[in-house]
């Protein structure tokens, strides 16, 4: 109870005590008052006043900017460092909606993946995203036997079975088709701003990158593990701010499969011409 009234006490003191000082000292400048034993000009007297004011007005100013260095540094503690790691891995149902994540795109959406099903699926959204001025990079696997067979070899599907030579060319149709829709519906090569192009290799995780020279880019990465099912594998949730080195290794990653994939020819769009898919058909 005392420690609180000497509070308050101090805090009375400080507010008005040397405002009741400066008043004194004015007035016995202008009544031209002299204590017994001071000698003192009133140049001197109004030097110490504003001494005074100077010394209050100081207190408070520093008061200020110990308030706001101590909110500054709680913000800091909030905020991760640069070297501080925050990578998030998830299962694929708790990932954003991909509509979602390329709607705020400012300046580049980056899809990739075996097949884009699910870009495909929004194809008219892109559409809107790259007339906003923002560039699209897509890229997905080539129509190839070999291509799914790697697949076939590697992935494990729900649904998914050892395909046979019929079930191989419906899964080539399927990727021309996707192929073709995503182009129709884009209208890739027009400006340059909308680029699909096709890989020949394994596709070891699919992408979804958005903004990578942005402060605010973010990534997500899904990993295609061996034998295991789809939809069991986790994804990699990336921000550049907090996850930078991890984020520059798996856009790195994707810049490099990008150099090495190839425009798309008009076999990939319709397949071989007849007489070259009868003589495959016969080996």
């Amino acid at each position: 109870m005392q420690i609180a009234k000497g509070g308050v006490m101090l805090g009375w003191i400080r507010r008005y005590g040397i405002a009741l000082l400066c008043v004194l000292l004015a007035i016995l400048a202008l009544a031209k008052v002299k204590i017994a034993g001071l000698d003192y000009s009133e140049q001197e007297i109004i030097l110490a006043l504003l001494g005074l004011l100077a010394i209050d007005n100081l207190a408070e100013r520093t008061g200020i900017l110990n308030n706001v260095l101590n909110q500054l540094n709680d913000v800091s503690r909030r905020i991760p460092r640069q070297g501080d790691h925050h990578v998030v891995m998830t299962r694929r149902n708790q990932v954003p909606r991909l509509a979602d994540v390329v709607e705020a795109a400012r300046r580049e959406v980056i899809l990739v993946g075996p097949s884009l099903d699910t870009v495909v699926g929004m194809a008219g959204r892109l559409e809107e995203v790259a007339r906003g001025g923002v560039r699209i990079r897509i890229m997905l696997s080539a129509p190839t036997q070999e291509s799914v067979q790697r697949y076939a070899d590697h992935m494990v599907f729900d649904n998914w079975v050892s395909p046979d030579d019929g079930e191989f060319r419906l899964a080539i149709d399927h990727l021309r088709n996707n192929y073709r829709i995503l182009h129709r519906s884009l209208d890739a090569g027009g400006d340059g701003r909308v680029q699909i192009r096709l890989i020949d290799k394994m596709i070891f995780c699919s992408y979804v990158i958005i903004d990578p020279t942005l402060r605010s880019g973010s990534l997500a990465a899904h990993l295609h593990m061996y034998k295991m099912p789809v939809d069991m594998t986790p994804f990699v949730q990336l921000e550049r701010t907090t996850d930078g080195e991890w984020f520059s290794f798996f856009f790195s990653a994707f810049e490099r499969a990008w150099q090495d994939s190839r425009p798309v020819t008009d076999q990939d769009r319709y397949g071989p011409p007849p007489a070259q898919r009868a003589a495959h058909d016969a080996t």
